[in-house]
């Protein structure tokens, strides 16, 4: 579904729009997916501080993307490609990690909100594409290195073992091999341009 304003597009995936309407009516899913709709207004939040900030540093929003697999800001142009300078864009990219810091500090006595806001506000300053982290490491340094995304995957994938072993949850084990795909396919993109 899409959504037109004077501002920029909104675009709403069907199948979250579905899952939020099944939700309402169903206790159980409710139940089932409120930790996931906990991370999902975080994630709104910490896309809306990126919309924000790059708005006051001159990028032009084009569409806020709301989809099963999470939130997503388009400007106009790509940030690095701004004609801003180079502290403006790492503002930007630096809006989102600072902004679950700041609700995590906000609401310190709900353990769930805190630990939520905080594993977001650090995981997105790994220098992993599509992170924060790495677009701010590729605007410090253009040749941003991939021995550090490696170290970073490395250690990904052992939290993922422990994680399996310890609690038999394969939710970070997915993460890990979704940023892997993502940065693969980044790669070949790179590649054919």
């Amino acid at each position: 579904m899409k959504i037109n304003t004077s501002l920029f597009k909104i675009e709403i995936e069907w199948l979250l729009l579905t899952t939020i309407i099944v939700s309402i009516f169903s206790y159980k899913v409710k139940n089932y997916l409120s930790n996931y709709f906990i991370c999902y207004i975080f994630i709104l939040f910490h896309e809306m501080a990126h919309m924000f900030i790059g708005t006051i540093c001159g990028a032009k929003v084009s569409k806020l993307k709301l989809s099963l697999a999470g939130v997503n800001v388009s400007f106009d142009k790509n940030i690095k490609n701004l004609d801003i300078s180079k502290l403006k864009k790492i503002l930007i990219y630096l809006a989102g990690p600072i902004s679950n810091f700041i609700l995590a500090s906000v609401f310190n006595n709900i353990k769930i909100v805190y630990e939520i806001n905080i594993f977001l506000g650090i995981l997105n300053l790994m220098p992993i594409y599509p992170l924060d982290g790495y677009n701010i490491l590729k605007i410090i340094n253009s040749n941003c290195n991939n021995k550090v995304q490696k170290i970073i995957f490395i250690l990904f994938i052992i939290i993922s073992m422990i994680q399996i072993m310890l609690y038999k949850m394969f939710s970070f084990a997915l993460f890990t091999l979704y940023l892997f795909l993502l940065s693969k396919m980044n790669k070949k993109c790179l590649n054919l341009s």
